[in-house]
């Protein structure tokens, strides 16, 4: 008795077909459009009934049909994306199919990944798509390898912009960032504001209570600054010591004048206790401020900074806890 076209293709992929950890499946688009064959390892990696000798494609297919039951795909937008490849290569549009996803196994509850590929196995004497194949790869070490390099990337990115103390980024990530926003302030001619802020009679406080209290407090008053932020844009940094620093664009001299003012006042309010001050029983913060629209003349945003910590000084001079603006 002479083999069908499809059980010559299925005996083929089971001769050749059959290495560890990959998966294969084939569908007689002609005759069976929802029903796919596939060799032992798929029945055990995506939960198939082995007792069946064919399975449902709109049912039990882990990448078609019902594919969004157990593959955490990111979005709607995603599994269209995957419906639409799958129409191209049924249509001739593409020669191979070509799939990332991840499975979520209900038996183990872990996240596994595959990578799929599809291809037209047979077509008819009119050249229309009579059966198509597919192999299924598990490269979940690959990924979770990935994964790991990219969070310990994410990690070491993190560590090299932020202030291991205060939390806040750290001088080197802020200049990095005011020269992107003072060039994008020049093109477009948008106000930049930068304020300098500086705790008051800091030394006398590390004296009293010692450098770890001391940290504490520096940790305490980044926290207010931060917090006394309204937009995602505003950048604070520490710049080195007890001052701290901040720029932020598109605002008027009256706007930044108010919000250094809020940072003076809610340093202020926390009441955190400065024996050895002389204007305060509390710490207290002097602030220096200058803003412009950057000329077209200017090479660098390096003399706002200078501006800035020009007029912390002279907040210095007239007593401290205040702030000066340009």
């Amino acid at each position: 008795m002479s083999l069908t076209p499809l059980e010559t293709h299925i005996q083929a992929l089971n001769r050749y077909l059959n290495f560890h950890k990959v998966c294969w499946w084939i569908i007689d688009i002609e005759n069976a459009t929802d029903v796919f064959y596939c060799n032992d390892y798929m029945a055990d990696v995506f939960n198939l009934d082995k007792s069946l000798s064919c399975h449902s494609v709109s049912n039990t297919c882990p990448i078609a049909g019902d594919y969004l039951k157990n593959v955490e795909l990111k979005s709607s937008q995603q599994a269209k994306l995957i419906l639409s490849q799958y129409q191209d290569l049924l249509n001739q549009k593409i020669a191979e199919y070509k799939n990332y996803f991840p499975y979520f196994d209900q038996r183990t509850n872990i996240t596994y990944y595959f990578t799929s590929r599809a291809k037209i196995l047979e077509l008819n004497d009119k050249g229309e798509t009579v059966i198509i194949y597919g192999v299924i790869e598990d490269t979940s070490t690959i990924e979770r390898q990935h994964q790991t390099i990219k969070m310990q990337n994410k990690m070491f990115k993190e560590l090299s912009e932020t202030d291991a103390l205060t939390g806040l980024s750290n001088k080197r990530f802020f200049m990095e960032l005011f020269e992107f926003n003072f060039d994008k302030a020049q093109r477009e001619q948008t106000e930049l504001a930068v304020l300098m802020i500086d705790i008051d009679y800091f030394k006398s406080y590390n004296d009293y209570y010692g450098h770890m209290e001391g940290d504490q407090g520096l940790k305490k008053v980044a926290d207010i600054i931060k917090n006394s932020l309204s937009r995602k844009t505003d950048v604070v940094a520490r710049f080195g010591g007890e001052e701290f620093i901040i720029f932020f664009t598109g605002v008027s001299a009256q706007e930044t004048l108010k919000l250094a003012n809020l940072i003076k006042k809610n340093v202020e309010l926390a009441k955190i206790t400065h024996p050895n001050s002389a204007i305060s029983d509390y710490i207290t913060v002097s602030i220096g401020a200058y803003m412009k629209i950057p000329s077209l003349d200017d090479h660098a945003g390096d003399k706002f900074i200078k501006y800035a910590d020009k007029n912390l000084y002279k907040a210095k001079l007239l007593g401290r806890n205040r702030s000066v603006i340009n």
